[in-house]
């Protein structure tokens, strides 16, 4: 597909983006974007009442996809290469390497935010779009029932026939619950076997198993004793693990999973007899933002 960057621009300008995110939608705009971080607030968000669901929304292969229609025509041997790797890290490893010193590296992000805003805001009622996320590429929304449907079933815009031709598809996964806080994203859903999930991204994208329980627990509308947690977060208990050397309460309460322990200035380090620990601060940092998010109902 010849000139394909430009034909992204062009189809993609001809869209009525919602007033709110134009400074989000701009060709010169962020490349990621988190409205929680804009706003400065936290952001709890349920998917799970009648007509609003909560969903994320990845483009599936969105490097080599783009590679094949902006590269196969000045590169097709670079592009054959590509396509002749079937593990996903190391096409894309492939891909950032051999694209490091063009500008076509610059080129694949913005067209991956491109093609996500695009694909969203092509629907038929964008009113009904709130946009929680954009990532490299993909992004976090609340729609209700008829957008969903929109983006699993409407093609017939220029947009979305466009991308379409050009090989991108998308994958769609529902959540439950969404929270937003401390730069770290939390996800609560119910995977494939029927047991809850609870999966961070962000800064803080690794927690203890004990406190990811905890959460689970309550999100789940489990009571939980808080009593208990200040018993287990408090330096005076933190002393005894560490004297005793109580090797398994301490992977479970405060090793997380990282095989790291955060130390007092919130940052993840392989714990040392020396390293200073702050309790209070894992239940500010993992259990607290999901707790707020229950009684903010």
């Amino acid at each position: 597909m010849d000139n394909f960057y430009n034909e992204t621009i062009k189809y993609y300008s001809r869209i009525n983006f919602p007033k709110q995110y134009i400074d989000v939608c701009r060709l010169d705009g962020p490349i990621a974007w988190y409205f929680a971080d804009a706003t400065k607030q936290f952001v709890a968000v349920n998917g799970v009442p009648d007509d609003r669901i909560l969903l994320e929304i990845d483009i599936k292969s969105a490097f080599p996809t783009i590679c094949n229609s902006l590269l196969k025509p000045i590169y097709p041997a670079f592009v054959d290469k590509m396509n002749q790797i079937t593990d996903k890290k190391e096409r894309n490893i492939f891909i950032a390497t051999q694209l490091k010193e063009t500008p076509y590296l610059k080129q694949l992000n913005l067209l991956c935010k491109l093609i996500i805003l695009g694909f969203i805001f092509s629907c038929q009622d964008t009113t009904n779009i709130l946009l929680l996320e954009l990532k490299k590429d993909g992004c976090v929304v609340l729609v209700n029932n008829d957008v969903y449907d929109d983006f699993l079933y409407n093609n017939d815009n220029h947009f979305r026939k466009f991308i379409a031709n050009a090989g991108f598809k998308f994958e769609f996964t529902q959540y439950l619950k969404y929270m937003r806080c401390n730069r770290t994203s939390i996800f609560f859903h119910m995977d494939t076997t029927n047991e809850y999930e609870l999966v961070l991204k962000g800064a803080y994208k690794y927690m203890p198993p004990y406190l990811e329980q905890i959460n689970k627990q309550i999100l789940s509308n489990q009571n939980i004793n808080t009593e208990e947690l200040d018993r287990i977060y408090n330096s005076d208990y933190l002393n005894i693990i560490k004297q005793n050397n109580l090797v398994e309460l301490l992977n479970s309460y405060y090793v997380c999973y990282n095989n790291m322990v955060l130390n007092y200035k919130n940052k993840y380090e392989s714990f040392k007899r020396t390293t200073i620990i702050n309790p209070r601060q894992y239940l500010e940092i993992f259990t607290f933002p999901v707790l707020l998010s229950e009684k903010l109902e």
